[in-house]
């Protein structure tokens, strides 16, 4: 698989032509030729339904492509920030360089959001997402670069892992420290396993075999299998002309609307199940929801609204659902192995910021303001200023002022005239009565 040539060095093995298995570890063992694995490299052995079953084809379902949207989508958009811990809590670092390639441009042939995207659809297909981190002069972090699943070979070396990529053809090895691996479900130390190919493959194999008998149903004429019974007898050539005549009359759905001649008492018998009795669509719909569960979104997500949903009403709660429980598990991954590879010494740390799922929803969004600004219910926890940052607004005068129990409180708030305690006059002396 790997296009080895003879005058090739592979770092950090440059004594051979390619890379070094561990030969103990079953994690990274060699495939022979004879082993059954080998039918799963070439896209053979992940059969089920009688169909393939592997990222290209699953892709093919409208639920798996849905889920891999909805979730890849929502990765793109959510803003990445980056903190600085201080004494005072974190702060917002917007200076440092990182955080604009993360954001705009990872590298000159990936948009922050397609970066993002690959890295997710490869996470969510095949279980982990790779890009590694191209380093300048001074080992300075210059950008990130995506990699395919398929072009990344990962062998365990002790605690430590070692990377080997295909780039062009050409194979060269990545130490641990320049390659962000984004795991998924069943990561074993070393690998994960694909969600397609190793959970869900009876569900998307059904799936698909579905919609490929759906598909010959209609490209039939949406007509099952008939036979035509005859009280009297008929000769041969009656037998093969009517044969004839109902091939040419409904063999293919352009042909579905022309009308069949029966004569001499001829009557038409259904051999099998209509689609109807066959419950064809009931389950096209089950499979969608089957493979939902497996991605964990939620149905109505990507268009399946013949159930009500339990994730709550309007926008905002599906919305808090779908973050909580589905989102939230592939934030973290991406937020911890960003952190531990570019930030190992430093307190600093990347967070993606949720919030910017809830912008399509205003009303929300603005009692949501409203309450942090504080006032009659209760104290703030934000300014009008920080608000007025989150929406890319220029900062105001007094627009720093935190409303709090005590009234107004900042650099811009009007003190307060404290009370100056009195001191009681002295007493004057009662004047003396004349004697």
């Amino acid at each position: 698989m790997w296009p080895f040539s003879s005058n090739q060095e592979v770092p950090p093995a440059p004594a051979r032509l390619e890379p070094v298995l561990n030969q103990q570890s079953a994690d990274s063992a060699l495939v022979k030729s004879g082993d059954f694995r080998v039918l799963d490299i070439f896209g053979m052995g992940s059969m089920a339904g009688g169909v393939v079953v592997n990222e290209k084809t699953a892709m093919q379902l409208s639920a798996v492509h849905g889920c891999v949207r909805v979730i890849t989508s929502a990765l793109s958009i959510l803003p990445l920030h980056l903190y600085r811990e201080g004494d005072d809590g974190r702060e917002r670092d917007n200076a440092h360089p990182l955080r604009k390639l993360l954001n705009l441009q990872p590298n000159p042939r990936f948009t922050s959001s397609a970066f993002r995207k690959y890295v997710g659809k490869s996470n969510l297909l095949r279980g982990d997402g790779f890009a590694e981190i191209l380093r300048g002069r001074g080992n300075v972090i210059a950008g990130f670069l995506p990699h395919h699943p398929d072009d990344v070979m990962v062998e365990r070396q002790g605690e430590r892992l070692q990377y080997y990529v295909l780039d062009q053809g050409k194979a060269r090895g990545v130490q641990q420290e320049d390659m962000i691996h984004i795991p998924g479900l069943g990561f074993n130390g070393v690998r994960s396993e694909s969600v397609v190919t190793h959970y869900a493959r009876n569900a998307v194999g059904g799936a698909l075999a579905a919609d490929r008998h759906a598909s010959k149903f209609f490209e039939s004429g949406t007509m099952q299998r008939f036979g035509i019974e005859q009280k009297g007898k008929m000769s041969p050539e009656g037998i093969e002309a009517l044969r004839n005549q109902w091939v040419d009359t409904y063999g293919g759905s352009n042909n579905s609307n022309k009308p069949l001649l029966l004569t001499e008492g001829a009557q038409i018998k259904e051999l099998s199940l209509s689609a109807t009795d066959a419950q064809l669509l009931e389950t096209r719909a089950f499979n969608v929801e089957d493979i939902c569960r497996f991605f964990g979104v939620p149905p109505h997500m990507v268009g399946h609204t013949q159930k009500s949903t339990s994730w709550g009403t309007g926008i905002e709660q599906q919305s808090i659902g779908f973050v909580v429980y589905c989102l939230q598990p592939y934030l973290t991954d991406f937020e911890q192995e960003l952190n531990r590879k570019l930030f190992p010494n430093e307190d600093r740390f990347f967070e993606f910021e949720t919030g910017g799922l809830l912008r399509g929803d205003s009303k929300a969004q603005s009692e949501a303001f409203r309450a942090s600004l504080g006032g009659s219910n209760g104290p703030g926890w934000q300014t009008v200023n920080e608000i007025r940052k989150l929406k890319n607004l220029k900062p105001i005068p007094g627009g720093d002022v935190l409303v709090t129990w005590n009234g107004p409180a900042g650099p811009n708030a009007e003190p307060k005239e404290e009370p100056v305690d009195e001191v009681p006059a002295e007493p004057k002396p009662e004047p003396a009565e004349d004697e």
